[in-house]
């Protein structure tokens, strides 16, 4: 019986240390879509909590240079020169290096772009591209992730 609640309690433990945050640093949730400064073009990537692959964080490459990372529940913005971009996401870990979204985009001055990362039973995931409405709805509390400067 000791062996039994030891075990419950270490699971309690590991379990609850997924959802710990960083000791004074709070989470920013998204709250409302920011319009464009200066003609800027802004791709979201974003991915709903799901527990397919959620575990695993992804790589978003723009023109195979690595923008960002993002888990389950968040989404990041990046700013774009207006053009055709190949963006890229791809687990993070170093191997095996899986591939979830290689598709090319073409953004225009001052355009909002939004790709949901999508469960699929058959590729195990895939990007979608979604409307400005749709995504502001499901990013509704989703954690903020920093771009990597360039």
């Amino acid at each position: 019986m000791k062996k039994i609640v030891l075990l419950l309690f270490a699971m309690v433990l590991i379990l609850s240390g997924c959802l710990l945050t960083v000791p004074g640093k709070e989470a920013v949730t998204f709250e409302k879509l920011q319009s464009s400064n200066n003609g800027q073009s802004i791709l979201y990537v974003y991915r709903p909590f799901h527990i397919m692959k959620g575990s695993v964080m992804f790589n978003v490459l723009v023109d195979g240079d690595v923008r960002g990372t993002i888990s389950k529940n968040e989404y990041i913005p990046l700013v774009l020169i207006p053009g055709t971009h190949q963006i890229t996401l791809e687990s993070s870990a170093t191997w095996p290096k899986n591939t979830y979204g290689d598709f090319s985009i073409d953004i225009k001055p001052g355009e909002m772009m939004f790709y949901r990362w999508t469960p699929d039973m058959i590729k195990q995931a895939k990007m979608v591209k979604v409307s400005a409405a749709t995504a502001e709805e499901e990013m509704q509390g989703m954690i903020y992730r920093k771009p990597v400067e360039e």
